[in-house]
């Protein structure tokens, strides 16, 4: 859910505050994670732009292992993230979730549509590849599905409503339509 809120910033000492714009949204920020300060529980990620950014985390599950196993490789950081108004990263907090990098394979067993479990036999398989130099997932697979995606979350939510799409479109469709 996307919340407005106000950015107060001053031009010079002594001059009157000016205000902007700023977007607040929960999501995702990947970057190289290249330093990190467990006593204090800060970190620092180097985005793609170049630019570094300075994240504090507090209550976060598991945040000590994806630390000190991902120093100086690119992680995943959820919290509420505030662009400017020329979607500029400015700032995360209340982050909630550090992850790493997940390239494993997606086998796909069962998916619902229209709350019906239907069961896959054979097994869809899907390879996920993430690309550093751009910071961007790729899954490819069965039934001939090409995704990209900015999360592997992102990925598997998109794979999810493409095969309800092919069941909804294809299996359940009339088949008067099908070219």
């Amino acid at each position: 859910m996307v919340s407005r809120a106000r950015l107060y910033a001053k031009l010079t000492p002594g001059s009157e505050s000016i205000t902007a714009d700023v977007e607040c949204v929960s999501e995702f920020v990947t970057g190289k994670l290249v330093e990190v300060n467990l006593q204090e529980k800060k970190l620092q990620i180097k985005l793609l732009s170049g630019r570094s950014l300075d994240v504090i985390y507090s209550d976060v599950s598991d945040a000590e292992t994806v630390l000190n196993e991902n120093l100086n490789n690119v992680v995943h950081v959820h919290g509420d993230v505030i662009y400017n108004e020329i979607d500029e990263l400015l700032s995360i907090s209340n982050v909630d979730q550090l992850l790493a990098v997940d390239v494993s394979p997606i086998t796909m067993n069962e998916f619902t549509v229209e709350n019906k479990c239907y069961k896959i036999n054979p097994p869809l398989e899907f390879v996920v590849q993430f690309y550093y130099d751009e910071f961007f997932y790729t899954l490819r697979g069965d039934l001939d599905i090409f995704l990209i995606g900015d999360s592997r979350m992102e990925i598997e939510e998109d794979l999810d409503y493409s095969l309800n799409s092919f069941w909804v479109d294809y299996i359940q469709g009339n088949p008067e339509n099908l070219a």
